[in-house]
C-alpha cells in the first residue's frame, strides 16, 4: 500500500509552486559541496562524482579516506552517459578497460533519492526574469518594424561587387564565385570547384547560380557533384581498384570544367541553363553560352559591370525584355489552343521544351533520380561492376539510398526521406499522396506538375521501409526468419501488465491467486474504419505478425464458425444502432473490432479483427482468444473483459472460445482461465439496472478504478487515416493500421513511467477523500449496530458473483422498504390498454380504477396536442387549463392523424364503461353538485367525461380520506418515473450523444430524448393534476411539502446525480431541486440532503426508508473506498513491473549483442538497442523512487 504519512511529488500542474521555487524537473538533484579544505564538487544523490578516484587499468579504484562509503563505487560508462544526458552536471572523464556486462555493475550502490526535492535555490537571474509582453505586444512591435524587414528579406537576392571571390578559396588564388547553397547556412558563393568539394557530402541541398544580375536555380550536378555509396562493410569482395580509377577520371574531367569556368567569368560571361537533353556525342552540358557577346569590362577581369557600362547594360536589358516578351506570346499562341488536334500536334514540341532535367534514361549518362526531403535531385552516381547490378544495390542501401528496383536501379529514395515521410504520416495523418504533393512542390515551386510522378514508387518504397524498421525492432538482423515472423512478433505490448516471464518477480507463481496479478481487457468496435472491395491481386508482407492477425487463418475461422443470436439478458439502445451499420453494398468490410488492455490502452497483438456483417460475436471472439495467446497470458491469472454488451456476449462464452484456447503444451493451454466481465462506465448506465449492480467496474473486487472506454480515444486517432485507407488493398491498409496501432503503444511505452507518476499522486489523494467519506458513513452505521451484517452480506455476494450475479443486486435499493404498499399500476399510463386488477374493499378497486382512467384522460389530451401539431404542451394546473388547450387546437390535422384520435377514444370508451360497472359495485352514492344540474354527458367526447370522485364533488364527501391515500401513491408513483425519466435523458447526453462515433448514433440518440421529453411531459402533468387534488382533498401541510407543485425549472440534472458519493456531491445536492430531497429513493441511490448529518432522519419520516439509504450509501461508499485503495496499490506494482519489462529488453538485446553467429554491425546495432532500454529502465526507477515512499525497486545494485 502506501504510506500515508510519507512525502508526495505532487505534479507541476497542479501542485503549487513553493515561494522563489518553482519550474523544477523531476529528475534535477544536484547539489554544491564546499569541502574543509576549500574545494568544492558536485553531489548527484549523495555521491560526490568529482570526488571519485579515478579508476585503474583492471578497473578498480584507489583507497581514499576523503570520500564515502558510497563514493568508492566505480561508475559504469553507461550511467555516466545516462546522467551526462540529464544535463545535470559534467562528469569526470573517467574509462575502464573492464565492460559492465554484468546489469548488477551497470549501477552504483544504491540510488536512494531524497523525497523533497523542492530545495535547490533557483538563481535571482531566473526569479527576475518575468514576462512584460503578451503575444499581441510581440506581434505589434514586428508590425512596426515591417518597412526595414521586407529589404532585410530579400538582402540575399543581390550580389554585391565586394561579394565576388569564392569564399574557399586562398587569399593569393582567389577565384570568383557565383553559386550560394540555400541549404547551408551560409551566405557566401563559391567557385565551381569549392562548391562541389563543400558539397560531396551534403550531395541533396539546393544550389543558385549569379547571372550578373539575379541569381536562377541549379542543381549540385553543374558544378560535378556526385553520389559515391562505398562498398558495405558486410561485403565479402576484395579490396576494389577500379573504384579509385572511376574517381581519377571523374577528378580530371571536373578539373577541365573548373578551369573552363574560371576562364570565362574572367572574359565577363556567365555560364547559361545547361542543356536539357545531353547525349552521348557530347559527354559533358555545354555552359558555353553568355549572356552577352563580349565581356561586360574589356579593361578588367572581373565580369561584373562597372558604372561606364551602365547606358549599354541598360539598353541591352531592354532589348532582351523585348525578346522575352515576343518569346512569351509566341508561346501563348503555341500552347493556349484549346481544340484536341492542335494539342495532339504540340505534344512532341511541348516535351522538348517542359523537361529541364537530365533524362536518366540516357545509357551513356549515369543520372539517377535520389529523392530527399526537400525534393527529387538528379545526379550521377558513381559505382563499380565489381559484382554486377547488385552490388550497387547493397552499397546505396548501406549507403541509406533505398533503391526503387534491383535491375538497372535508376530511382532512389534516401532514408531520411521515408523516416520523414512515416513520422508525418503517424503524427500529422498526412497520407503518402500528400506528402508526395509536397515533393512536387518543393522540387519545382513554380511548375510543379511538370515535375515527374513518382507516387506509386513513393508508396511502394515507403511500404517496405515500414516492413525493413519492423523487421530490425524485432531483432530479425540477428536471429530468426524474417520471411516468417511468428504471431504479433512485431508488436509492442504494455510495459506495466503483470505478463509472467516478461516482467513479473520469479517468485509470483507462490502467490498466483493474488487478484493484483490479474489481467483486464476492453473490447470494442469501430464502424469508421471500413472498406471498398477492390480488385487485383494482394500481397501482404507480413500476414499476423502485427496487430491484426493472419488474414487466412481469421476468414477460414469466419466461414466455419455459425453466429448464434443469443437473448439479450436486458434491452439496452446499442443492438438496435449496431443493427443499422450491419453491412454496405460496396464494402467487403464494414469496420473493426479491437481487444486492449483495460488500464492502459495498449493494442493486444493479433487484437484487431476486421467486421464483415456488423459487430458479431465470432469476430469478438476471436480476437479475444487470440489476444489472450499472444499477451503472454498465464492459465492462473484471472481475465476480466469489459464490454458495452458482456450481459449478453458473456452468454456461452466458454463454449465458444475453448477450442480457441486450446494448445498441445500444457503451459500456453488457456481452456482453465478464469473469465470474469464487466461493462464500460459509460455504457452501463444506458442497460437495465441489474446490469449496474452486476458488471460495473465500480462493484467487481480487484478491478481498481478502471473505466472500461479507453479505446473510445484509440479510435479517435486511428478514425483519421481510416478514411485514406478505403480504396486500398487489404494487406497495405491492414499494414498501415497496424503501423498506427503499433505506433500508439509505442509512444505510451515511452511516457509510461510518467503517467504512473502521475496517476498514483491523483489515487493517494483520491483514496484519501474516499476513505474518509466511507468512515463517516461507517460510524453512523456502527451507531445503529447493522455494519458488521452488511459487511458480510456484501463479502457473500462479491464471493459468489462469478457463479450468481444476481447477488450483487444488493448494490439496488429495496423498493419494498422505501415505497408504501400499493396496488396502483406501475405500467406507464401511456401503453396500459385495461384496467389491472386490484385489490382491497370494491370501493377501493373503483377509486384506484378511476385515477387509472384519469390517468388515461390526460394522456389522450397530450397525445392529441403532439399529433395535431400544436404548440409544445406546458405543465397543465389544472384539467380546464388542459381542456382549453385543446380547444384551441387550430390545425387540420391529416386523415391518418384522426384515425390515431378516434382508435384512442375507443380505448378510452372501454375503460370508461368498465369503470361504471366497478362504480356501481362499490355502491358509491353519486350527488349533484351544489349550483349545477343534473344533466347526462353521454353526448360529452370521452376525454372531458368527469370521474365520479370526491375531488369533483360528483360523490358524497365521506370518502375522501381514501382517495387521499391514492393520491399520495399516486403522486410517488410519479415522482418516481420523473426522476428516471431525467436521470435516463442525461445518461443520452453525457454518455451517448457527447462520445459518439456516427452520426446515425448521435441522430438516434436526439430522437431519443426528443421520446423521453415526450413521456416527461405526460408524468408532469399527471403529477401536477394530482398535486391539485391534494389540496381539494385537504391534504395537510407535511404532506403538501413532500408533495410539492412541479414547476420546468425542477426538470434539470446534475452530475451528483450520476456520481452520488464523488467530492462534494453532498453540497451539490442541497441545491438541487426538491424532487431529489423527496423521501423515495430512485435508481441513482441520492440520499436527502444533509444525510451525513443527524438531520437527515428529520427530513425522512420512515425509519426503514432511512436505514435502506444508509445501506445504498454505505454499500457504495465501500466499493469506491475499495476500489480507490485497489488503485493506489495496482500502481506502485505496476510501476516495478514496468522497470522489469525494460530490464526484459535489455536482457534480450544484450543477449543478441553476446550471440557468437553476430556480426559486428549487427552486434553494434544491438547494444544501442540495449542502451537504449537501459536508460528508459533507469528514468523510470528514479522517478518511481521520487514519487513512492514504498515502491520496491527491482534493479539489484548490490
Amino acid at each position: 500500500m502506501y504510506a500515508p504519512n510519507a512525502p508526495v511529488r505532487k505534479r507541476a500542474t497542479k501542485a503549487k509552486p513553493k515561494e522563489g521555487n518553482s519550474n523544477k524537473s523531476f529528475l534535477r538533484k544536484a547539489e554544491l559541496a564546499h569541502h574543509p579544505d576549500g574545494s568544492s564538487s558536485v553531489v548527484y544523490n549523495d555521491y560526490d562524482l568529482h570526488s571519485l578516484p579515478a579508476p585503474s587499468k583492471d578497473g578498480s579504484t584507489s583507497d581514499t579516506s576523503n570520500t564515502p562509503a558510497q563514493a568508492q563505487s566505480y561508475i559504469p560508462p553507461d550511467v555516466n552517459n545516462f546522467l551526462q544526458s540529464l544535463n545535470i552536471f559534467e562528469p569526470p572523464n573517467y574509462h575502464s578497460s573492464a565492460e559492465a556486462d554484468n546489469f548488477q555493475q551497470q549501477f552504483l550502490d544504491d540510488y536512494n533519492l531524497p523525497q523533497e526535492l523542492d530545495n535547490a535555490p533557483i538563481p535571482e537571474s531566473l526569479e527576475s526574469r518575468k514576462q512584460t509582453k503578451t503575444q499581441n505586444d510581440y506581434i505589434s512591435e514586428f508590425v512596426s518594424h515591417i518597412e526595414k524587414i521586407l529589404p532585410a528579406s530579400i538582402s540575399g537576392e543581390y550580389l554585391d561587387s565586394d561579394q565576388k571571390h569564392c569564399k574557399d578559396c586562398l587569399p593569393h588564388d582567389q577565384q570568383l564565385g557565383i553559386w550560394k547553397c540555400t541549404d547551408c547556412f551560409d551566405d557566401g558563393v563559391y567557385c565551381r570547384k569549392c562548391m562541389r568539394k563543400r558539397h560531396i557530402a551534403n550531395p541533396f541541398h539546393r544550389i543558385q547560380c549569379w547571372l550578373g544580375d539575379h541569381f536562377r536555380t541549379a542543381a549540385l550536378w553543374e558544378v560535378g557533384v556526385y553520389v559515391l555509396p562505398p562498398h558495405h562493410k558486410s561485403s565479402t569482395r576484395s579490396a576494389c581498384t577500379t573504384r579509385n580509377s572511376l574517381l581519377e577520371i571523374i577528378n580530371n574531367r571536373e578539373t577541365h570544367k573548373d578551369n573552363e569556368e574560371h576562364r570565362l567569368l574572367k572574359d565577363g560571361h556567365f555560364p547559361a541553363t545547361p542543356s536539357a537533353e545531353p547525349t552521348s556525342t557530347d559527354p559533358n552540358p555545354p555552359h558555353a553560352k553568355t549572356n552577352a557577346e563580349g565581356p561586360l569590362d574589356p579593361a578588367s577581369d572581373e565580369p561584373f559591370a562597372s558604372a561606364e557600362n551602365n547606358a549599354r547594360d541598360i539598353a541591352e536589358e531592354a532589348r532582351l525584355d523585348e525578346i522575352f516578351e515576343q518569346q512569351l506570346l509566341e508561346a501563348y499562341r503555341l500552347y493556349g489552343e484549346k481544340g484536341r488536334g492542335t494539342e495532339i500536334a504540340n505534344a512532341a514540341k511541348k516535351a522538348r521544351v517542359e523537361h529541364t532535367d537530365p533524362d536518366v534514361r540516357e545509357p551513356h549518362w549515369d543520372f539517377k533520380r535520389v529523392v530527399h526531403t526537400n525534393g527529387i535531385h538528379y545526379l550521377p552516381v558513381v559505382h563499380c561492376d565489381c559484382e554486377g547490378t547488385l552490388g550497387l544495390t547493397m552499397d546505396a542501401i548501406a549507403f541509406g539510398l533505398m533503391p526503387a528496383s534491383f535491375t538497372q536501379p535508376k530511382t532512389f529514395f534516401t532514408s531520411q526521406l521515408l523516416d520523414f515521410a512515416r513520422l508525418c504520416n503517424l503524427e500529422l495523418k498526412c497520407s503518402l499522396y500528400q506528402f508526395h504533393q509536397l515533393l512536387l512542390r518543393v522540387t519545382s515551386p513554380m511548375s510543379p506538375t511538370k515535375v515527374k510522378s513518382l507516387y506509386h514508387e513513393f508508396r511502394r518504397m515507403c511500404r517496405l521501409w515500414r516492413w525493413m524498421k519492423k523487421l530490425k525492432w524485432a531483432g530479425f538482423c540477428h536471429h530468426g526468419d524474417p520471411k516468417n515472423p511468428t504471431a504479433g512478433q512485431f508488436t509492442v505490448f504494455c510495459a506495466s501488465c503483470p505478463q509472467p516471464g516478461i516482467n513479473l518477480p520469479p517468485d509470483w507463481e507462490q502467490d498466483a491467486s493474488n487478484p493484483i496479478y490479474g489481467r483486464t481487457f476492453v473490447a470494442d468496435g469501430n464502424f469508421k474504419a471500413d472498406h471498398v472491395q477492390q480488385k487485383g491481386e494482394d500481397i501482404p508482407l507480413y500476414d499476423g505478425a502485427g496487430i491484426m492477425p493472419s488474414n487466412e487463418q481469421y476468414k477460414e475461422f469466419i466461414s466455419k464458425t455459425q453466429e448464434v443470436r443469443t437473448k439479450a439478458a436486458c434491452d439496452n439502445s446499442f443492438r438496435a444502432i449496431e443493427a443499422a451499420m450491419t453491412s454496405a453494398k460496396a464494402c467487403d468490410i464494414t469496420g473493426v473490432v479491437g481487444i486492449a488492455c483495460a488500464r492502459h490502452g495498449c493494442y493486444c497483438p493479433n487484437g484487431l479483427v476486421d467486421l464483415q456483417r456488423g459487430e458479431q460475436q465470432k469476430n469478438v471472439d476471436y480476437a479475444f482468444a487470440q489476444s489472450l495467446k499472444t499477451s503472454n497470458v498465464d492459465v492462473r491469472q484471472k481475465v476480466t473483459l469489459l464490454y458495452d454488451i458482456a450481459c449478453q456476449y458473456f452468454v456461452n462464452l466458454r463454449g465458444r472460445i475453448d477450442p480457441l484456447l486450446s494448445n498441445q503444451d500444457a503451459k500456453k493451454d488457456l481452456r482453465d482461465l478464469v473469465i470474469d466481465r464487466a461493462i464500460g462506465l459509460f455504457h452501463v448506465h444506458a442497460h437495465k439496472d441489474q446490469c449496474f449492480f452486476r458488471f460495473s467496474p465500480t462493484f467487481i473486487p480487484g478491478l481498481g478504478t478502471v473505466a472500461g472506454e479507453i479505446l473510445e480515444s484509440l479510435w479517435s486517432a486511428l478514425n483519421e487515416i481510416s478514411i485514406s485507407l478505403r480504396t486500398s488493398s487489404l494487406s497495405y491498409r491492414a499494414e498501415m493500421i497496424d503501423d498506427h496501432a503499433n505506433d500508439s503503444n509505442h509512444k505510451k511505452m515511452l511516457k509510461m513511467a510518467e503517467t504512473l507518476a502521475e496517476s498514483l499522486v491523483d489515487a493517494i489523494e483520491s483514496s484519501v477523500q474516499h476513505t474518509n467519506i466511507f468512515n463517516d458513513i461507517n460510524t453512523r452505521a456502527a451507531k445503529l449496530g447493522i455494519a458488521a451484517q452488511w459487511e458480510s452480506e456484501i463479502e457473500a455476494a462479491e464471493m459468489q458473483r462469478m457463479q450468481m450475479p444476481q447477488l450483487m443486486d444488493i448494490y439496488g435499493v429495496d423498493l419494498d422498504k422505501v415505497q408504501q404498499p400499493s396496488t396502483v399500476s406501475n405500467t406507464t399510463p401511456e401503453n396500459s390498454e385495461t384496467i389491472e386488477k386490484a385489490s382491497g374493499t370494491p370501493l377501493d378497486v373503483y377509486l384506484q380504477a378511476a385515477i387509472n382512467v384519469e390517468e388515461r384522460q390526460f394522456v389522450f389530451f397530450v397525445s392529441i396536442i403532439i399529433i395535431t401539431h400544436t404548440e409544445t404542451c406546458m405543465i397543465i394546473v389544472v384539467r380546464l387549463e388542459l381542456q382549453a388547450i385543446v380547444k384551441k387546437a387550430g390545425s387540420h390535422p391529416s386523415e391518418t392523424e384522426i384515425t390515431k384520435i378516434e382508435n384512442r377514444r375507443e380505448t378510452l370508451l372501454g375503460l370508461l364503461a368498465n369503470l361504471k360497472e366497478l362504480e356501481f359495485k362499490s355502491g358509491c352514492q353519486v350527488v349533484t353538485p351544489v349550483g349545477t344540474t343534473n344533466t347526462t354527458d353521454n353526448n360529452q367526447p370521452p376525454e372531458k367525461k368527469i370521474l365520479c370522485l370526491p375531488s369533483n364533488n360528483n360523490i358524497v364527501q365521506d370518502y375522501k380520506a381514501e382517495e387521499l391515500d391514492v393520491r399520495i401513491v399516486q403522486a410517488t408513483s410519479q415522482l418516481n418515473r420523473i426522476r428516471e425519466l431525467i436521470v435516463e435523458k442525461s445518461i443520452q447526453y453525457s454518455h451517448i450523444i457527447r462520445v459518439a462515433k456516427t452520426k446515425a448514433i448521435t441522430t438516434r440518440s436526439r430522437q431519443k430524448v426528443n421520446d423521453i421529453s415526450d413521456k416527461l411531459d405526460i408524468h408532469c402533468t399527471i403529477y401536477n393534476a394530482c398535486h391539485q387534488k391534494l389540496g381539494m382533498l385537504g391534504a395537510g401541510a407535511q404532506t403538501l411539502q413532500q408533495f410539492q407543485t412541479l414547476a420546468r425549472s425542477d426538470l434539470n440534472a446534475s452530475t451528483a446525480l450520476l456520481l452520488p458519493n464523488s467530492e462534494h456531491s453532498t453540497q451539490i445536492s442541497l441545491s438541487l431541486s426538491w424532487i431529489w430531497r423527496s423521501q423515495v429513493l430512485t435508481r441513482t441511490g441520492v440520499l436527502p440532503p444533509g444525510s451525513h448529518s443527524a438531520s437527515a432522519e428529520d427530513s425522512v419520516h420512515d425509519p426503514v426508508a432511512v436505514q435502506e439509504f444508509l445501506r445504498v450509501h454505505w454499500l457504495r461508499a465501500r466499493a469506491l473506498d475499495q476500489r480507490w485503495k485497489e488503485e493506489v496499490k495496482l500502481l506502485s506494482c505496476e510501476m516495478e513491473w514496468t522497470v522489469r519489462f525494460f530490464q526484459h529488453r535489455w536482457k534480450e538485446w544484450r543477449s543478441a549483442a553476446r550471440n557468437s553467429n553476430t556480426s559486428l554491425p549487427a552486434a553494434a546495432y544491438a547494444l544501442r538497442k540495449r542502451n537504449s532500454w537501459l536508460k528508459l529502465a533507469v528514468q523510470a526507477d528514479i522517478l518511481f523512487k521520487q514519487t513512492n515512499s514504498t515502491y520496491k525497486s527491482p534493479i539489484n545494485t548490490k
